[in-house]
């Protein structure tokens, strides 16, 4: 019992999977991102900042298992910088084509 309590309080606490150098590259390439960006209002800058971090964190372990020999902080803040903009190129690309499109590009000629 004691030790499910201290494995759920330390996924609350993100002490499990958070460290500094996560935060700190995250938080330092959605900087880049947010400030690249021109945006109307601050709180769509807040969203963008906070959006770009989020992605950063959860895309940083996938990264760091692919290329072993990136550092938490440099994964985090990769995948704070280049997930966003990929993401974004990706869904203008599928809202230009049509489904017929897509599948055939994926099945080939």
């Amino acid at each position: 019992m004691a030790a499910g309590a201290a494995a759920v309080s330390d996924l609350a606490l993100g002490a499990s999977w958070l460290t500094y150098g996560d935060l700190v590259g995250a938080v330092l390439g959605a900087c880049l991102v947010v400030s690249q960006r021109p945006a109307r209002n601050n709180g769509r800058k807040l969203c963008n900042l906070l959006l770009a971090i989020g992605v950063g964190l959860l895309f940083a372990p996938m990264a760091e298992a692919q290329l072993p020999q990136l550092t938490h902080g440099i994964a985090a803040f990769g995948c704070a910088l280049l997930v966003i903009p990929l993401s974004m190129k990706l869904r203008n690309w599928v809202g230009q084509l049509d489904i017929e499109q897509i599948l055939r590009r994926f099945r080939g000629p």
